[in-house]
């Protein structure tokens, strides 16, 4: 064995946790290490290479699990990278697929932050299916005389005649916090 590193020395030179370090030797990640004769684990500086390959497997997305199999693979004298590589465009393609849904939730977004600034007082989320009339706001049934009580998804509600709107925008925003704090 060349140098023998203690695991807080493996520790300081990768930027990663005894404890996260001790774990992946549980895991076995990290090849079995020899011991001094007070007990503490001697890594060779080999280690380092062996952590780096972790933490950078880790950053790329792959699972212990699988960064376990391309070492294995590699201790057995394998080659790991056609396996790595083929994990990696699986992780790639998920991505995108993540990617494109979270581009269409920020335009959801978006659009919505539009329609609330066009008129804040009187914008409901239940126009945008988002409430689904949990927040008191009425339906599209039409409304009689000045103002009105009116069922809406099993709830009493005041609404202005004709309008189909809540006659105070504040009931709508106190309606709306309250299903929002019992969920």
């Amino acid at each position: 064995m060349d140098e023998a590193l203690t695991i807080t020395s493996l520790a300081k030179r990768t930027g990663v946790s005894t404890k996260t370090l001790r774990f992946w030797e549980g895991l076995g990640l990290l090849p079995e290490t020899g011991r001094s004769h007070t007990g503490y684990r001697l890594f060779s500086t080999a280690m380092v290479r062996y952590v780096q390959f972790i933490t950078e497997s880790k950053r790329l997305g792959l699972t212990l699990k699988e960064i376990r199999a391309a070492i294995e693979l590699f201790r057995k004298g394998g080659n790991p990278c056609p396996s790595v590589a083929r994990r990696l465009r699986l992780r790639r393609s998920a991505l995108e697929k993540q990617i494109r849904a979270l581009q269409e939730l920020k335009e959801r977004i978006e659009r919505l932050g539009r329609k609330w600034s066009k008129d804040p007082n009187n914008f409901c989320f239940w126009e945008t299916e988002l409430c689904r009339g949990a927040c008191g706001c009425p339906d599209s049934q039409g409304t009689k005389g000045d103002r009105n009580e009116k069922t809406v998804h099993g709830r009493s509600v005041l609404v202005r005649s004709g309008s189909g709107k809540s006659s105070d925008s504040g009931s709508r925003r106190s309606n709306m916090l309250s299903m929002l704090s019992g969920m």
